[in-house]
């Protein structure tokens, strides 16, 4: 049981590790479009008018 728990923390720090990082205050929507997951071109042009 240890073992299960310790590679299920393995794998969700591996994770954290491979997700981008971005920030929205000064991202372009292209960037934004590339570093969020379920985040399109469309989607983050919005995101830039609102802000």
């Amino acid at each position: 049981m240890k073992s299960l728990l310790l590679g299920l923390m393995l794998l969700a720090v591996s994770m954290l590790g491979l997700a981008g990082s971005v920030d929205l205050n000064t991202a372009t929507a292209a960037q934004i479009a590339k570093h969020l997951h379920g985040i399109g071109l469309a989607k983050a042009r919005k995101i830039i008018e609102y802000r």
